[in-house]
């Protein structure tokens, strides 16, 4: 018989997408989950016979910091946790999204549109991760399911090894929720493999020859 491999990821992040300012709560559930996903890996290891690993993806991007104080809140505050985590073998990546605090409206804006602020949300999480950890992540996963190919080169050139971001058969929108303010829009991913692959340089959604990515 032969073995079908299964990815399961985890975003640790505040249950509320629109975070206020200043919040000095807890993650609700953040603990529960995490308690809940690990008590299944001795169940998962037994009944297939295989050591069992799961996926972290960290908020640590430009929205919680200007809500929590610290980009590093997360890992801060459950370091002893999340370190657990580690040394179970898990996998710890980041989860980035692209929230920009507007003064003027005094609202948060989801702003894929905006290229060089996609990039410092990564490049903020990349920095946040060498902070917490002393080495940089190998694994991505941008909110929401965005991507682009501009994105997927930043990430390639940032060095991660591994994105999970993509999720086969979601149609394009402007948004995951029509009542939040955002630019740009959320890609197509219908025509998109379903298995693990290389994407090419020239479109992250089709798998490289030639010109595939590291």
């Amino acid at each position: 018989m032969s073995r079908i491999p299964v990815i399961l990821t985890c975003d640790l992040e505040p249950a509320d997408r629109e975070t206020a300012i200043g919040e000095a709560g807890d993650w609700a559930g953040l603990e529960e989950v995490v308690q809940g996903i690990s008590a299944l890996r001795p169940r998962l290891a037994k009944a297939t016979g295989a050591p069992v690993h799961f996926n972290w993806f960290l908020r640590l991007d430009p929205q919680v910091e200007k809500s929590y104080g610290s980009a590093t809140w997360l890992t801060d505050r459950h370091g002893p946790m999340i370190r657990a985590l580690a040394a179970e073998g898990d996998e710890l990546g980041i989860h980035a999204h692209a929230y920009r605090w507007d003064d003027a409206t005094a609202t948060w804006v989801i702003d894929h549109g905006n290229q060089a602020w996609v990039n410092h949300c990564i490049a903020s999480s990349v920095d946040a991760y060498r902070k917490s950890f002393g080495r940089l992540p190998r694994a991505f996963r941008f909110g929401d399911h965005f991507m682009n190919n501009a994105t997927m080169a930043f990430i390639d050139r940032a060095g991660f090894r591994y994105d999970l971001t993509t999720e086969p058969g979601f149609a394009s929108a402007p948004g995951i929720l029509k009542s939040e303010r955002t630019s740009g829009a959320l890609p197509d991913y219908r025509a998109m493999p379903r298995a693990m692959y290389r994407p090419s340089r020239l479109d992250y959604q089709r798998p490289g020859l030639w010109l595939r990515r590291k």
